[in-house]
């Protein structure tokens, strides 16, 4: 009889060990969420992306920055984000009510997440030179903008809505981050080459 009990006890302990596992697994693939992408491919193969390059018109209304060079950090004044590589969402990010522009990707840990609210403009919410461009809401149905390379990664059935609505572009070179960026470091060292003139003061 002892012996009996002893098989049980060890038949419900193998069943908590799997069930443990189990669970562990499904909480490992549940936190991933939607930035597991299942079916990215290069915008170029993608069918229905428009590829737009050399299209000068295309070019002014997606970029949208008409008066750049009369601004201090030049086009990248015209985005909320503008970054040379990588744009990661953090899993606490607020979502982002003007435009981003990102040289190397974006990579989603947050999930569900919002571009462009606030953009009333005819030009992208979103610009992306390269990577993977994973899930960001759409809202096709307020012509919402996608611009991206040839050779950036995007889910066709995660965004099938805005290509068939025709608000998923391709166009190479729309942005030159390299250039935009040497410019911008070279404002940091001229800034940093000024004279202080004052002192700031943190008071509450």
């Amino acid at each position: 009889m002892l012996s009996m009990i002893n098989e049980i006890k060890n038949a419900d302990k193998k069943k908590k060990r799997f069930l443990s596992m189990f669970t562990a697994a499904f909480m490992t693939l549940t936190t991933l969420g939607s930035s597991f992408s299942t079916s990215a491919d290069p915008a170029s193969e993608v069918e229905g992306i428009k590829n737009v390059t050399g299209d000068s018109a295309m070019k002014a209304e997606l970029l949208d920055v008409p008066d750049a060079g009369d601004k201090f950090l030049g086009m990248a004044g015209d985005f909320t984000i503008f970054v040379k590589d990588k744009f990661t969402i953090p899993a606490d990010a607020s979502d982002i009510e003007g435009r981003l522009a990102a040289g190397g990707g974006i990579k989603n840990e947050r999930g569900t997440y919002d571009i462009g609210s606030k953009y009333d403009g005819k030009g992208a919410s979103v610009i992306v030179g390269g990577g993977t461009v994973e899930e960001i809401l759409q809202q096709s149905d307020k012509g919402r903008r996608f611009a991206v390379t040839s050779d950036t990664d995007v889910d066709q059935v995660f965004y099938d809505s805005s290509i068939k609505a025709g608000n998923f572009f391709i166009y190479d070179g729309l942005i030159d981050f390299d250039a935009e960026f040497s410019k911008i470091s070279r404002l940091s060292d001229e800034i940093a080459g000024y004279t202080a003139t004052g002192e700031v003061v943190e008071q509450w």
